[in-house]
């Protein structure tokens, strides 16, 4: 059933890398992903089974974008000179 449906098999390691990267997606802190897996090191979570979920990043990209005070514009962000301060603003 797997293989006609063009599934890869997947492992308890896999497992291990997709609960540490759900856990990371969610907020929780790696060091609960460390003592959950059992890793002696935090890098060991970090850098080898946390992994970034592609839709997340994008996703944190909008917020710093609404955060900093840009709206999504594919011809982005517009910049003004203001004589009086001798500065640019972004609007």
């Amino acid at each position: 059933m797997r293989q006609g449906a063009g599934l890869r098999r997947f492992s308890w390691h896999d497992f291990r890398h997709t609960h540490a990267t759900l856990l990371s997606d969610m907020g929780e802190p790696l060091k609960t992903a460390q003592a959950q897996l059992g890793h002696a090191s935090l890098s060991t979570t970090a850098e080898i089974y946390a992994h970034v979920i592609p839709s997340s990043q994008r996703f944190a990209v909008e917020r710093l974008e609404r955060a900093v005070g840009f709206l999504t514009d594919l011809s982005g962000p517009k910049f003004e000179a203001v004589p009086e301060k001798e500065s640019f603003t972004i609007q």
